[in-house]
């Protein structure tokens, strides 16, 4: 069994907009990437002191979701039934023609 040590200056949290709740995952994902690359990235993450580029996967997975978000949310348009006071008919034949 090997042991990491993984430290985090808290302003690079707040810098990045990463909440402090999230750094056990961000953590586990760094090892992940690593382990996945090789031993030698694995290797260097023993004793490690996270930089600023490290959060940088996780601000274009951000830009990602939210891009895609807002590609569903314009999607979404829909047309409001009018209201039954309303003259207006949707799918129905006119009587009069």
């Amino acid at each position: 069994m090997s042991a990491f040590s993984i430290e985090i200056d808290l302003p690079l949290f707040a810098q990045n907009h990463v909440p402090v709740q999230e750094g056990p995952m961000f953590c586990l994902q760094l090892l992940t990437t690593a382990l996945l690359a090789g031993p030698a990235s694995l290797d260097r993450l023993h004793s490690y002191q996270v930089v600023g580029d490290d959060f940088r996967p996780l601000l274009v997975e951000r830009e990602k979701h939210a891009a895609e978000k807002a590609l569903k949310l314009r999607a979404r348009r829909f047309v409001r039934k009018p209201s039954h006071l309303s003259n207006v008919r949707l799918g129905v034949p006119s009587r009069n023609q």
